[in-house]
């Protein structure tokens, strides 16, 4: 088994391929991590998607993947394979209802859907995905957020233990 740590991470993104096995060349690596600051307010029974300036702070953004022009989207550099992944995490509802994630291609197609019926208590809970996409130079991705409570449900933002993010990992 192939365990993919921060201290990997971190070698491909320097360049240092040969470190892992890689024969120091022929792969190159880049990357970009948001997180949202603030809540944001998702309706209830709409794909929304989640925006990310105003209250999101850039980890790390190697390319330019993301632009406050366009906020709730990620934008390929160059054409190659993606490994893209994202966690919503959810404020609670006595309402329970289902939750539901997706990453859009494009402004339309979604690709993968993690779900889940959330419970009914006062407890925040997650839902995470990642997918693999091969795209090519310009194609976009958007994390989109569906919700199915009663009302209107924060995706929360602040605290390092309830986090919101989007991160994105790129090979050419």
């Amino acid at each position: 088994m192939f365990l993919f740590d921060q201290q990997m991470f971190a070698m491909l993104m320097r360049g240092n391929h040969a470190a892992l096995g890689g024969g120091g060349g022929g792969v190159n690596a880049i990357g970009a991590s948001v997180h949202l600051n603030a809540n944001q307010l998702i309706p209830a029974s709409t794909f929304t998607p989640i925006s990310w300036t105003g209250g999101t702070a850039v980890d790390f953004d190697t390319s330019g993947f993301f632009s406050g022009a366009a906020p709730t989207i990620f934008t390929a550099p160059f054409a190659g394979l993606y490994l893209a992944s994202c966690s919503i995490n959810w404020d609670s509802s006595i309402a329970g209802g289902t939750r539901e994630v997706t990453f859009a291609k494009n402004g339309g197609i979604r690709n993968g859907i993690s779900a889940f019926q959330a419970n009914v208590s006062a407890v925040d809970e997650a839902d995470s995905l990642t997918c693999l996409f091969n795209l090519s130079v310009g194609d976009t991705l958007a994390v989109q957020v569906l919700q199915g409570s009663a009302g209107n449900l924060n995706a929360l933002g602040g605290a390092a233990n309830n986090q919101t993010f989007f991160s994105v990992l790129g090979f050419h």
